[in-house]
């Protein structure tokens, strides 16, 4: 729960800088870990709002510089493509640890692979394969 709770906490850290809106968030995680319905609640809010972004982003949207400045303090500029790939990468990564922590411990591990994704985003994709 805390590694999928930091990656939602540095999601939306990365939603509002690129909105250029105050920050939720004075740290990568919060003191508190959310209850797993809140969690699911914040991830789907983040989710829905990068993949309405990413739909109606222009290409000179996407490489706007966005000056930051990170929660240890440390100032930064990304373009919002950069921002976009850190989060892809970042989230990946903490999927990744949180799914091997399940396995760790003989709990099943979810189905989120990329491949998977793109075969429910396009179903095309799976009838319309020649072996």
């Amino acid at each position: 729960m805390r590694i999928l709770n930091h990656t939602a906490v540095v999601d939306s850290l990365f939603i509002s800088r690129i909105l250029g809106e105050p920050e939720k968030y004075i740290g990568d995680n919060t003191v508190e870990t959310p209850t797993l319905s809140e969690l699911r609640e914040t991830m789907n809010q983040n989710d829905f709002w990068l993949v309405q972004y990413v739909e109606s982003a222009s290409e000179q949207e996407l490489k706007r510089v966005v000056s930051f400045k990170f929660v240890d303090g440390d100032t930064g500029q990304l373009s919002v493509e950069e921002i976009l790939i850190h989060l892809l990468t970042h989230g990946s990564n903490h999927r990744g640890m949180a799914s091997r922590t399940l396995a760790i411990n003989s709990l099943e591990r979810p189905k989120d692979t990329f491949t998977r994704y793109l075969h429910q985003a396009e179903p095309s994709r799976r009838t319309g394969a020649s072996i």
